[in-house]
């Protein structure tokens, strides 16, 4: 025998209800943002610009991939000494491992450095007959962190073709700025000038020693 069944009805408190339609107008800007990224993304696959990730087992071979059965050469690999897969690497990687595991993976500037840390940049201080070295995890932070040392009383002129580190480290510090047409000396020297009216306590040149997407190398002499 079916019991018989009573529809309840009630009501949302008010708060909720208010909550609930504000979160509803809230997603739409979202989902307006979804829309946008999804047609993005197609206009980047029909122009033959989408691409996915080379899955590898071996980056041993630091010019090489193996992939779909036949070597590729690695232009990614940013390894520009071909170290990233010599034995004598591997070797000091383990050795590291087993000494100090992976309790800080900072550099300087960290309260917490690894003696390994610091007897590296020592060493690299020793062979560039310098006072001091500062090691940084990548280059890309180096030259990142290096740019931004200078003040808001100082001058910045940087080459409009910088690698992205440097141009990040111009944006991130407060000195005064100015973009000199790249490998232009005439322009530059009209930088220089003027540059005068902000009357720098330091005026800074930004320039790569070799620009890599070009090739082109800078005279600095």
């Amino acid at each position: 025998m079916a019991l018989p069944t009573k529809r309840l009805a009630f009501q949302l408190p008010n708060h909720i209800r208010h909550a609930t339609a504000a979160a509803a107008e809230w997603s739409k800007p979202l989902r307006k943002l979804d829309e946008e990224c999804a047609k993005g993304l197609q206009e980047y696959k029909d122009m033959g610009w989408w691409h996915t990730t080379v899955q590898v087992k071996d980056m041993k071979g630091a010019d090489l991939i193996p992939t779909k059965g036949k070597n590729m050469i690695n232009m990614l690999s940013n390894s520009y000494l071909m170290l990233n897969g010599h034995p004598r690497i591997f070797s000091a990687i383990r050795k590291a491992l087993d000494t100090h595991s992976t309790i800080s993976t900072g550099g300087s500037g960290k309260l917490i450095g690894l003696d390994i840390h610091r007897e590296t940049e020592a060493e690299i201080a020793r062979y560039h007959g310098t006072e001091d070295a500062v090691l940084y995890n990548s280059l890309y932070l180096g030259n990142t962190f290096i740019v931004a040392v200078a003040t808001k009383d100082d001058l910045i002129i940087s080459d409009a073709n910088n690698h992205a580190s440097i141009i990040m480290g111009v944006r991130l510090s407060p000195a005064k700025k100015l973009v000199y047409k790249t490998l232009d000396m005439k322009d530059l020297e009209a930088k220089l000038i003027e540059g005068q009216k902000f009357n720098p306590r330091r005026t800074f040149i930004f320039t790569d020693g070799i620009f890599s997407m070009e090739g082109t190398i800078v005279d600095i002499m």
